[in-house]
């Protein structure tokens, strides 16, 4: 994608009101330079407010769109503002000139809208007293305007990214109304460097915008509600200036937090300032998590907290990713137990950055340089297969999960009883996650079922109560469910806590004390 910033021109419009160019200067318009992208393989994002009503259209006696409304019927010209005529959101045809505004930048195939200045909106003030022109607005009218741009956005497919917004009770009208959308949560970048993405003042939050001057505690504060759908919020810690970073051990933590935060990279270096940094926007692997909607979160929201500055989240496919961070001017040692955070017994080690895999491991612990990270991929080991559900006797309790057993780690068993009609899935860790095998939507698991990693959280059934021996093969990615006559007891497999193999049978036997079971 390829993004305006800036004011634009007001002095070309269309006769809906709605601005056609960037600038004076540009030989093209808007619509010109969409169809230039596209055919190059990229879309058009645009830097515009449709709150925002142009004083010269409206003397020009233009109409709303779609309307016989003159578009002086929206504008309060009595109304304090700095630069701009609000849209006047209880007057007739307002919904319309909103609406009518992004279907006009939709239509040319715009597919990301940046909505400046929503404080100004909001009751006209920010902590930059110089540009404040406080005034009385009803809270609702933010919150209709939230949701007209959203539901214009949604119907054509638009990310809606709200800038400079107070973000009052933690982002609940946002939430409420926009919930889905991108949103600012910090200062701008201005000259970039260290110093505006994680020094200038420090801890320090205010209850309006900008709530955090600096991007990394943005991200941390914010963390709790970041994510994709209606319910949480894109964060985003404005442009990213490479050439402004000291070392590349400050570039790479650039990228990677914004990665981890599951926010977007704003590239803002040139063709004449970009020099040798390229590479730091090209690491793939990092791109991944941008590719696959991952979102991260610290181990502490409290910034003045180290552990803000250890991250964790899970990728689709299951594997976790690990950020370690130092935000530090000296040396900092900076742990994760993979079990304790993750609920991985142990794990495959990748390093993201060194494109290197390292050796099995249960925890890392790293001493990290001044203002550096490590951002690890880590693949829980298959030999911790297992099947949990109140089909089995351990029924949905992670710490009494039953084992299948191994002697390759391709091909796994469990000999159990099962009960009709009941469910069960099977899991890799000993945490809720998305790390689960699921058998992609049949409901029932005859002779043989189709096994793969992802997806619904399917689960299967058996149509008949019994002993049976489920094999699975991570190699075919297959499931078969063998029924057993045996006795008419249950025969429990390993227990995940005791480590023994436990069965119901008429052999002399020790009673196991965790299953109330016996095993040979």
């Amino acid at each position: 994608m390829v993004c305006i910033d800036g004011w634009g021109d007001d002095s070309n419009f269309n006769e809906n009101g709605y601005r056609t160019k960037h600038s004076t200067h540009w030989e093209h318009d808007y619509a010109w330079w969409a169809n230039f992208l596209k055919n190059k393989g990229l879309t058009l994002g645009i830097y515009n407010n449709p709150l925002w009503v142009n004083r010269n259209a409206a003397s020009h006696g233009v109409k709303i769109k779609g309307t016989d409304i003159p578009l002086e019927n929206i504008i309060n010209r009595e109304e304090p503002a700095k630069w701009f005529s609000w849209v006047q959101v209880e007057k007739e045809g307002a919904e319309e000139y909103v609406k009518g505004y992004i279907q006009y930048y939709a239509d040319m195939g715009v597919k990301f809208l940046r909505v400046d200045f929503l404080s100004w909106f909001e009751d006209g003030v920010d902590r930059n007293a110089d540009y404040s022109v406080p005034f009385d607005r009803p809270k609702e009218y933010y919150q209709t305007v939230l949701k007209w741009m959203k539901e214009a956005c949604d119907v054509n497919g638009m990310t809606l990214s709200l800038v400079m917004p107070h973000l009052y009770n933690h982002a609940q009208n946002e939430l409420n109304y926009a919930g889905g959308s991108m949103i600012r949560i910090n200062d701008d970048v201005t000259d970039g460097g260290w110093d505006r993405f994680s020094d200038v003042a420090r801890g320090m939050y205010h209850d309006i915008w900008p709530m955090y001057h600096n991007t990394f505690d943005g991200f941390i504060h914010w963390s709790d509600i970041a994510g994709f759908g209606k319910n949480k919020m894109i964060l985003d810690g404005d442009f990213t200036r490479i050439n402004t970073f000291r070392n590349n051990e400050e570039k790479k933590t650039a990228i990677s937090l914004q990665l981890m935060a599951g926010a977007p990279i704003a590239i803002t270096d040139q063709h004449n300032t970009i020099g040798d940094d390229l590479w730091i926007y090209q690491n793939k692997e990092l791109l991944e998590l941008n590719v696959n909607r991952f979102v991260g979160r610290p181990l502490s929201r409290d910034v003045s907290n180290p552990n803000s500055q250890i991250w964790k989240g899970q990728m689709p496919n299951g594997d976790w990713i690990v950020g370690l961070f130092n935000r530090e001017n000296t040396e900092q040692v900076r742990s994760i137990n993979f079990q304790q955070e993750l609920g991985v017994i142990q794990g495959f080690v990748r390093d993201l950055w060194q494109h290197s895999d390292l050796e099995e491991m249960t925890s890392i612990s790293e001493t990290i340089v001044p203002h550096g990270c490590k951002i690890y991929k880590i693949t829980a080991n298959a030999d911790q297969l297992m099947i949990v559900g109140d089909a089995v006797w351990s029924e949905w309790n992670l710490n009494n999960a039953c084992v299948m057993l191994s002697d390759n780690n391709t091909v796994f068993t469990y000999t159990g009883w099962f009960e009709k009609d009941k469910e069960f899935k099977f899991i890799t860790q000993t945490e809720w996650g998305k790390d689960e095998y699921k058998n992609g939507g049949e409901t029932y698991l005859d002779n043989i079922g189709t096994l793969r990693l992802g997806g619904n959280d399917d689960k299967f059934k058996l149509p008949e109560s019994g002993n049976y021996k489920i094999t699975c093969s991570l190699a075919q990615l297959t499931i078969t469910a063998e029924k057993i006559n045996l006795q008419d007891k249950p025969i429990l497999s390993q227990c995940v806590i005791s480590g023994w193999r436990c069965y119901f049978c008429k052999l002399d036997a020790i009673e196991c004390n965790i299953s109330k079971a016996r095993y040979k």
